[in-house]
């Protein structure tokens, strides 16, 4: 870790220059589809541990998102509600996931120039992750992503990077430590889940890195890895993608058919 410091610290530098220039003291953080569990932590987490059925759309209709993967986030920002004022709370998960995103990059990059071993300093590795992780932040679709955030978005800006990441160093061995790594970054970024075919997304990229990889190897060691790695990020998954996949094939005329969705695609 401490031969990252260096790259980390830059990164860490130009987010503090970024959030001193979006912050403004007394006010509160919104968005568009708002989530704001800080109003009410109980009865949120309660929304989310009975999110098969959403009593409080219209008459009550199936959850046809992945309202309850928003509950890992909502647990951590009552934790952090014990510390932090309820108006800074959506302001700290914004430039937490804003911060981790650029992070998650340059360990991704550097592990995957890594892995490829390429003949190159380790300095040179590190500069080239840099430059990657600096692009992340600096992009114009991240510019897009938090000019008006929406937690799903902001979160998978962070989340992709991690569990790829994870995914990347659990292939290179598998070990009790590296397993439980995995299991945490895709419960703490969870979240990106709640519109579910962002979660599709990340399953596109992580299935198109495990077959790669298999079609390199062949071999039943390379097999059993790729069935870890999927097994285990559905398996945490289950709670929010088991009610999802229900709806979506018996009640997803009522999402196709609905007024704002008629709207907002004719």
């Amino acid at each position: 870790m401490k031969k990252h410091l260096l790259a980390i610290s830059y990164i860490f530098i130009l987010w503090l220059l970024i959030v001193w220039h979006n912050y403004t003291p007394g006010t509160w953080l919104s968005g568009w589809d708002t989530l704001h569990p800080e109003f009410d932590f109980a009865f949120n987490m309660k929304r989310s541990l009975f999110a098969v059925w959403q009593e409080y759309q219209g008459v009550g209709l199936m959850g046809g998102m992945g309202h309850a993967a928003d509950l890992p986030r909502q647990i951590i920002l009552w934790v952090w509600s014990f510390f932090l004022p309820a108006s800074l709370l959506r302001y700290s998960w914004t430039f937490f996931v804003l911060l981790a995103g650029p992070i998650g990059v340059y360990f991704l990059l550097f592990e995957i120039l890594s892995h490829l071993k390429i003949k190159s300093s380790h300095i040179i590795l590190q500069i080239a992750a840099l430059l990657g992780a600096l692009y992340y932040l600096f992009n114009l679709a991240t510019v897009q992503t938090f000019f008006v955030p929406y937690e799903a978005f902001t979160t998978h800006y962070a989340a992709l990077p991690w569990l790829l990441w994870g995914a990347l160093i659990l292939w290179k061995g598998i070990t009790k430590k590296r397993l439980l790594t995995f299991i945490a970054i895709n419960i703490i970024f969870m979240a990106h889940a709640y519109v579910p075919t962002l979660f599709l997304v990340y399953m596109l990229a992580l299935g198109t890195f495990l077959l790669y990889q298999w079609v390199i190897h062949r071999n039943k060691s390379a097999f059993k890895k790729a069935f870890l790695i999927i097994a285990t990020t559905l398996l945490i998954n289950a709670f929010w993608l088991l009610p999802f996949l229900y709806n979506t094939v018996t009640n997803s005329s009522v999402i196709v058919n609905s007024k704002i969705n008629q709207m907002a695609t004719l």
